[in-house]
């Protein structure tokens, strides 16, 4: 699989607030309207072409796991990619 780009990235947040006022106020990210009604806490932000993705979990992740502020990132495949055909 040959990555094209990352089109998002999640972040665990405790304070969802605060870090929208951060991505948002300071670093000028703005806000997406399509977020889908999820289980958890959360929203969208543009950066550009990528994506943030900011959620608040309902449980913490232990401490010391990877996940525990970053959770995922996304990355549109290459058509050319063989794992691309069985989407």
């Amino acid at each position: 699989m040959r990555p094209l780009a990352v089109h998002h990235v999640s972040i665990n947040v405790d304070d969802l607030g605060a870090a929208a006022g951060f991505y948002v106020d300071i670093l000028g990210l703005s806000r997406r309207n399509d977020r889908p009604d999820l289980a958890v806490d959360g929203m969208w932000l543009d950066a550009g072409a990528q994506q943030v993705h900011l959620m608040r979990p309902h449980r913490r992740p232990p401490v010391g796991s990877i996940s525990r502020r970053w959770s995922t990132a996304s990355t549109p495949r290459s058509p050319s990619c063989a794992a691309s055909r069985w989407r």
